[in-house]
């Protein structure tokens, strides 16, 4: 009866320390300002009018590792954005030289309590959302 009152007693802490943590992780990123630019992309209507114009087309999953790089033009920083590593799930299209890892550069960044976008795009995670 001890043994399974203490497992009991083990997963509720456990479940409780997850729940404090995730709404820790939660409120710290609705404390983000959100800061919105504007792009000019082509869209695309179809998949297949995507498919057309890619030379790549890959599936990933983010690693976690993420820095901010500033780009720049004669001199003068026009732009920043995150460059995240990502691990190769599948090659869709085209090649690459490394068939397990690659980088992505991403449009948006984190700077201290803002987070800087273009067009809403949203910063990939581990979760996969």
């Amino acid at each position: 009866m001890r043994k399974t009152l203490a497992v009991v007693v083990a997963l509720a802490l456990a479940l409780g320390g997850f729940m404090i943590y995730d709404s820790t992780k939660t409120k710290q990123a609705s404390k983000l300002e959100f800061v919105a630019g504007q792009a000019n992309y082509p869209q695309y209507t179809t998949l297949a009018d995507l498919e057309k114009d890619a030379e790549v087309i890959l599936e990933v999953k983010f690693t976690g590792e993420r820095e901010n790089i500033e780009v720049k033009q004669s001199g003068f920083v026009i732009g920043t954005l995150s460059k995240s590593a990502v691990d190769v799930l599948k090659i869709h299209k085209g090649t690459l030289s490394n068939k397990e890892k690659t980088t992505v550069y991403e449009e948006a960044y984190i700077k201290g309590d803002r987070y800087h976008h273009s067009e809403g795009y949203k910063l990939m995670n581990e979760r996969g959302r």
